[in-house]
């Protein structure tokens, strides 16, 4: 949803809103005839969990990187601004 808040294609929304609505609907695969139902359960369960985690990672990755990027801009706009002056 964080990155949906910041799109501002409409395009670009309907499709990511599309990838947030398909990962919402991500449920561990279920194998009742696997001899160990509670472990591929466990395991799959701990791969969605893993996924999430890793995207998140990303996601604060992308957010810092370009809060720097902008803090570095206005930084040298307020430069530009205090030499003209």
């Amino acid at each position: 949803m964080e990155c949906y808040e910041h799109v501002c294609d409409p395009l670009e929304q309907q499709r990511l809103m599309q990838v947030i609505t398909d990962l919402m609907a991500r449920r561990p695969r279920i194998d009742l005839q696997a001899g160990y139902f509670v472990d591929a359960y466990e395991a799959e369960s701990e791969c969605l969990d893993a996924q999430f985690k890793l995207m998140r990672l990303i996601l604060q990755k992308q957010v810092s990187i370009e809060k720097a990027e902008n803090k570095r801009l206005q930084d040298a706009l307020n430069l530009s601004y205090v030499l003209s002056a």
